[in-house]
């Protein structure tokens, strides 16, 4: 007897593992994946940081928003009475040539907003608002990994792939280009993460 045949994970209940690093498609499309953007100290600093902050709890997460908050009934962005704390301002500051190159990536106002996802909770997939944000987010992972899903907007290229991206602690994911406007991002609500 052979033994039994273990199958491929990539068709373990239908799902395909989270790809661990950025394909050709989503560099050439304008991802980028920055590995320990933030240091273990800053980490814990930056969260502790956090859990001393204000909650918005209107939404299926908590939110808290610095600089300026989007605005969901107009899809704008309108500024909030609280500044982003000196850390974070310190954290874009550094990883600003990390993540877009030479050039320091984009001026103007720093808009930030932390959201808290415990497992099962998530993010429809959905494209920041145009008018919004101007060309270039990040996302810096903080506390644990987790997958997002990336995928060109079903509306104009169907069928398009889903890539699911593991972003690990610690990361700074950023999206530009076409990455920023075409693709959808969006955390699937569930309780763990392959």
């Amino acid at each position: 007897m052979t033994g039994l045949q273990t199958p491929p994970q990539d068709i373990i209940r239908g799902v395909r593992p989270a790809q661990r690093a950025v394909n050709a498609t989503l560099q050439s499309d304008g991802v980028r994946l920055v590995l320990d953007a933030v240091s273990e100290d800053e980490e814990t600093d930056l969260l502790a940081l956090v859990d001393e902050g204000r909650w918005d709890r209107s939404l299926s997460r908590r939110v808290q928003h610095y600089g300026h908050r989007f605005a969901y009934s107009t899809k704008t962005c309108v500024p909030v009475a609280e500044p982003p704390p000196p850390a974070f301002i310190r954290l874009a500051e550094r990883i600003r040539p990390v993540c877009w190159g030479a050039d320091g990536g984009r001026d103007g106002d720093l808009q930030c907003t932390v959201n808290e996802y415990l497992p099962g909770q998530g993010i429809s997939p959905h494209i920041d608002a145009h008018g919004a944000f101007g060309d270039g987010l990040v996302a810096v992972t903080l506390g644990a990994g987790c997958a997002i899903r990336l995928q060109r907007n079903r509306r104009h290229e169907a069928g398009a792939p889903i890539h699911t991206l593991w972003l690990p602690p610690r990361s700074a994911l950023v999206l530009s280009g076409a990455a920023r406007y075409v693709y959808t991002h969006g955390i699937v609500s569930r309780k763990g993460d392959l």
